[in-house]
Parts: C-alpha cells; structure tokens; sequence
C-alpha cells in the first residue's frame, strides 16, 4: 500500500482513528471521508498489478494467502485469512 500511496500513513490516521475504543460517538466524517476519497483515487490510478491466491485445507482448518506479483516478479503477501473448521465442516470431503 505504501508504494502505491506516497504519504499513506498521514492520509489514512483519521480513518484508523475512527476505530478506537477512546473515539467519540460523534464521529467527524468530513475530515475522514475526504480522506477515503483521496486514498480511493490514488489505489484506482495505479495499474492493477496481478494477484495469486493460495489456498490450503486439512481436517481442521482452512487457509488462504492473498500474493500480489511485483514489478520485480516476486510474489509479496497482502491478505492472510485462516479459521478453523466447525464440527459439521470438517466432516466434508477434502479433494
């Protein structure tokens, strides 16, 4: 993200503030969503680069890894996601 978006941090403070526990009720949405704004129009401005998505099973979990290839060919992480199974679940066929 940081690639992409020249000062990210600084833009997307007030977005994460937002989520804290200590956050007013009253939220300033101004200041954020010109913010979403700005961050939205420079991630859409940028090529597209391509994406692998890996994925793995066993008898308990599920998990997956989001890659996306760089301009030098490497493969880097962008998403990690992972649960284990439900007791129902995991008495499916794994193929």
């Amino acid at each position: 993200m940081h690639k992409l978006i020249p000062n990210c941090v600084a833009l997307l403070k007030p977005i994460t503030d937002l989520t804290s526990k200590r956050a007013d009720e009253l939220i300033k949405w101004t200041s954020a969503f010109e913010k979403i704004r700005v961050v939205n129009y420079r991630v859409s401005a940028k090529t597209v680069l391509p994406h692998v998505i890996q994925t793995n099973a066993s008898i308990s979990q599920i998990r997956a890894v989001l890659l996306q290839q760089e301009d030098d060919g490497e493969l880097y992480p962008v998403l990690y996601a992972s649960r284990k199974l439900l007791s129902r679940e995991s008495r499916y066929a794994i193929s």
